[in-house]
């Protein structure tokens, strides 16, 4: 959640491609809500292209193509979920499963980021409505252990880390270049 890069963090991002979408300021309340960032570290990848994101939901997820030196590009994915209670959750989920997804079923996608979601006893609903859309309905597997706490202030496990990996019949032959 971000308004802009302060000048703290400039010189450790410098050494990062940034593809990110900065929170807006709400006018009724003065406070900004989302804003994203996806860093990539500079020459990683051969190229990171960033993907557009409908601007109803840009600022809670940023998406790039990361075209390795060699080998399947990735299609990396961070978001930064509003409540569970809010609209625009289940509306962003539905974005990656019905039209990313759609889009770039040849590729691995990396999806990351602070979701609002945890398993402890009070909130378990929004992990659940993840697990179910991401696990169950796409086949997406959890990189990070969901009992773990990762917001250690609340000592919850709101961020989380998925990775898919396609079908292998949708990832395409790669080119091989004799030098």
């Amino acid at each position: 959640k971000h308004g802009h890069i302060k000048s703290i963090w400039r010189k450790t991002l410098s050494r990062y491609k940034l593809i990110h979408t900065p929170a807006k300021l709400t006018l009724d309340t003065n406070r900004r809500s989302g804003g994203v960032i996806l860093g990539v570290l500079r020459n990683a990848y051969k190229t990171v292209t960033a993907v557009h994101t409908p601007p109803n939901i840009s600022d809670h997820a940023v998406l790039a193509v990361l075209t390795p030196h060699q080998g399947t590009p990735i299609l990396a994915i961070t978001v930064y979920m509003p409540q569970k209670t809010n609209a625009l959750y289940q509306t962003v989920l539905d974005w990656i499963k019905d039209t990313i997804m759609k889009q770039y079923p040849h590729l691995p996608i990396l999806l990351g980021g602070d979701f609002q979601a945890t398993i402890s006893k009070r909130s378990f609903t929004s992990y659940y409505t993840i697990l179910n859309t991401f696990y169950t309905a796409l086949g997406f597997q959890t990189l990070n252990d969901p009992l773990v706490a990762s917001f250690t202030p609340a000592n919850t496990p709101i961020d989380h880390w998925w990775m898919r990996f396609p079908n292998p019949e949708l990832i395409p032959t790669p080119q091989v270049r004799h030098v």
